[in-house]
């Protein structure tokens, strides 16, 4: 399960890659198009909005399983390896009930989409086909922090008693003197 996740996050961040490009020029030519023609075009911004979108729920997946999300390290950078792997299975199960969180909330967020008829502005489109990225990127978020969870639960389970080393070093090392009698860098 875990190579095919990883597969499926290595492709969507293709994809993503390639949503922030299109996001890019399409932005660029609106831009251009408001000095130029002294009026923008509509579509393109309800376009970028969307991409936006699936980049962020889409997106937000990909950061949980490459650990990139933005994290407070003041505490976890000063305990044992051990108590950093008991954080990071609660930081993974805080995430898990998010991410469920969102899954549920975004189906139920589309199902109403779906019948009152919400469309789009500028473009007449459904709103749900935006919305479905909710529920898809709490789905994969979910899938994520599940293996996370049971990665985590396996490390701690077959931890093995260590010398306990300090996180953050006590003294500065002192600098080398080299033959010439300056520091070696």
């Amino acid at each position: 399960m875990n190579k095919i996740m990883d597969k499926i996050i290595d492709r969507s961040d293709d994809v993503l890659t390639f949503i922030l490009g299109v996001m890019l020029i399409l932005t660029f030519a609106n831009v251009v198009a408001r000095y130029v023609f002294l009026s923008s075009v509509p579509f393109i911004e309800e376009v970028t909005v969307a991409g936006m979108v699936v980049l962020t729920y889409a997106g937000s997946a990909s950061n949980a399983k490459k650990g990139s999300h933005i994290t407070l390290t003041i505490l976890y950078d000063r305990v044992s390896p051990l108590a950093q792997r008991i954080f990071d299975l609660i930081g993974y199960c805080i995430g898990l009930f998010f991410a469920i969180v969102l899954l549920y909330r975004g189906i139920l967020m589309v199902q109403l989409q779906q019948k009152v008829g919400a469309i789009s502005i500028t473009m007449g489109w459904p709103q749900w086909i935006f919305g479905m990225w909710l529920p898809i990127g709490g789905a994969l978020m979910t899938i994520v922090y599940i293996q996370m969870i049971l990665s985590t639960i396996h490390k701690l389970a077959t931890w093995k008693k260590q010398p306990v080393e300090p996180a953050l070093p006590t003294e500065e090392p002192k600098p080398e003197i080299s033959a010439e009698g300056g520091d070696e860098v």
